[in-house]
């Protein structure tokens, strides 16, 4: 049989008030306020450098200004959020490409999954993470073009009907830097891309 032992510590007056407690960290904080390296970034003048296997904003990658993508439905296929929707079409040469290719960022987890399964290395995850917008849009196949620089003429969208979307400049404002990232536009140059 174990016999317990109950020691009472007598406290003071002052360790009963915490005062001490409360003062060890206060300094600890202070030090921490006044001393140390500061970590915030002032965010819209100062823009936060992310690694290269950062995934933002999708982009569809070309090779002498025609798209990589042969509309192999690979990317919807294994998309787990089903925010990828492709209809395909054939070129007077019986070559496949997208006629129409959307994404849905609002369902998007940006989990790299349409980039790992696409045989051709058509679409990419950019380093982009300014993608706010005042409407619920879908990335299409020509804005998804103008990101990669085919088109800087600022064309409307070729959708009929409901789902239409406005002129470019409406319909996904962009952020201030973002003509196209200057790193994107070099590693595009490396690899062949348009």
């Amino acid at each position: 049989m174990t016999n317990t032992v109950v020691v009472q510590r007598r406290k003071s007056f002052l360790q009963g008030l915490y005062i001490l407690d409360v003062a060890k960290g206060l300094a600890i904080t202070m030090k921490n306020m006044l001393f140390a390296k500061k970590v915030t970034i002032q965010y819209p003048e100062e823009k936060r450098d992310y690694s290269e296997r950062f995934r933002g904003l999708h982009y569809i990658k070309g090779v002498q200004g025609v798209e990589n993508c042969t509309a192999c439905m690979l990317c919807p296929t294994v998309c787990p959020a089903l925010c990828i929707s492709i209809d395909a079409g054939e070129r007077e040469n019986k070559e496949k490409y997208p006629k129409k290719f959307d994404i849905d960022l609002l369902r998007c987890i940006f989990c790299g999954m349409c980039e790992e399964a696409c045989p051709e290395d058509a679409i990419k995850l950019s380093n982009i993470y300014e993608m706010a917008t005042p409407h619920r849009k879908i990335l299409h196949k020509d804005y998804l073009d103008i990101q990669r620089g085919k088109d800087k003429s600022g064309t409307t969208s070729k959708l009929k009907g409901k789902g239409a979307l406005p002129a470019r400049p409406d319909y996904f404002p962009p952020p201030p830097r973002f003509e196209v990232d200057k790193a994107l536009q070099k590693k595009g140059d490396e690899t062949g891309a348009v």
